[in-house]
């Protein structure tokens, strides 16, 4: 019996781009782990070692050979980004902006813009829980290390410190003076044990460290995420009015007041929270717009002169008032809405909403997902942005991509896909 001759076997091109498929995916994890490692634990160490020369922003080039090896993913953040950009260009041209100030304000957006395209391709169902891990491992030691830096500062030479005070040195392990991020990331992960039971079910010790947390936050300096952490623990008391959550509640809540009172007779904290309320009243008394404008930080003085229509619907221009390269600017816009109202006007701080709310709410069969945790996220990203620039560079950006770290949780964790 014959058989027919069925040709040559050919199986090269498919272990060629097997291998392939592999080495790509494993050039992706090791970036998004390189990157994990850089804004979480390295940052603030190599801005010290090289005399503030490091930059975390340009760590985000690493991202370009992904970019260029998987292509654009035209979603809409994607889009988002491009009319953000689209602004940036129509500013720029209004207000006869230099190229180079163009080009300089445009490192916002695209710098944060591929920290969002690396996390949209590498984290996934099979890693998202090691990174969890890792962030929840890096969130625990924040406090003893916030402790330490400050009982060293005096010890520390002043080469060292390049003239920052002792409040600004208390960044723990992320990037030199920005202890912002570091409790935003805090507060984040408290909003996800308490008010997501479900999805954070596997975290062992979930209210010790919700509590933990929290304390870390009220010792650090930024003191408005005080006030989200706060905000966090209140929908939580309303959402879960039962006896057995009371009693936790309560006992959470005295252990807090005792702690801070402790750390803040000791020197360990920034400042007592009333003496916090207090000096927030009397700033907004003491407000100036001439502060503001001569480029001192009045965060009230700036609101006033907005408010009083003192705002182009475009901005002054891009770069119009900073010097990145330089670290100098002519007005006290420190904080990404002041920023951006300024030089890119009430269109480009829009835009830049519209970034958020597109990264905060998923769209899940057709829909968009406005669910309570995405909405406290997108809340405390804005609230965030009145005081630190969210937006400016890599580590800035690395708020909004834990932002987006707990909405694949969302989607991926639990078993909901």
């Amino acid at each position: 019996m014959a058989i027919a001759d069925s040709g040559p076997v050919t199986t090269r091109p498919a272990f060629s781009a097997g291998i392939l498929r592999i080495s790509r995916d494993g050039f992706t994890h090791g970036l998004l782990w390189t990157m994990l490692l850089l804004l979480y634990l390295l940052s603030g160490v190599l801005t010290i070692a090289t005399g503030n020369l490091y930059r975390m922003g340009l760590m985000s080039f690493l991202v370009l050979p992904l970019l260029l090896v998987r292509g654009l993913r035209i979603d809409r953040i994607f889009l988002a980004f491009t009319l953000l950009v689209g602004v940036v260009l129509a500013s720029g041209v209004v207000n006869d902006s230099t190229l180079t100030q163009i080009l300089t304000f445009l490192r916002i957006p695209i710098f944060a813009y591929l920290v969002y395209y690396l996390i949209s391709v590498a984290v996934n169902a099979d890693n998202i829980r090691r990174i969890l891990r890792f962030l929840l491992i890096v969130a625990t030691v924040q406090l003893p290390i916030i402790l330490f830096q400050w009982w060293a500062f005096d010890k520390v030479p002043d080469s060292f410190k390049m003239n920052v005070g002792i409040v600004d040195w208390g960044f723990g392990t992320f990037n030199y003076k920005t202890d912002y991020s570091m409790s935003f990331l805090l507060t984040l992960l408290v909003a996800w044990l308490l008010l997501d039971p479900h999805r954070s079910s596997w975290v062992r010790f979930r209210w010790p460290l919700a509590i933990w947390y929290s304390l870390t936050v009220f010792v650090a300096a930024a003191q408005i995420m005080k006030v989200g952490v706060v905000l966090m623990w209140l929908i939580f008391i309303v959402t879960h009015l039962q006896l057995r959550t009371m009693v936790r509640i309560a006992a959470a809540a005295l252990l807090l007041y005792f702690a801070a009172g402790a750390l803040y007779r000791a020197g360990g904290l920034s400042e007592d929270p009333l003496q916090f309320v207090n000096r927030l009243q009397t700033e907004s008394n003491k407000s100036n717009p001439d502060r503001y404008l001569s480029g001192s930080y009045d965060r009230w003085g700036a609101l006033w002169y907005f408010l009083s229509g003192n705002v182009a619907i475009l901005g002054d221009g891009p770069s119009t008032y900073a010097d990145p390269v330089a670290r100098t600017q002519t007005r006290g816009n420190n904080g990404h809405f002041f920023t951006f109202i300024s030089e890119i006007g009430p269109v480009g701080w829009l835009a830049s909403v519209l970034v958020y709310a597109a990264i905060a709410f998923p769209i899940r069969r057709g829909r968009i997902r406005i669910g309570l945790l995405p909405l406290l996220y997108f809340v405390l990203i804005n609230l965030l942005s009145f005081t630190s620039a969210v937006m400016n560079d890599m580590i800035r950006a690395c708020e909004m991509k834990t932002l987006i770290h707990s909405n694949v949780l969302d989607a991926m964790v639990g078993g909901e896909k």
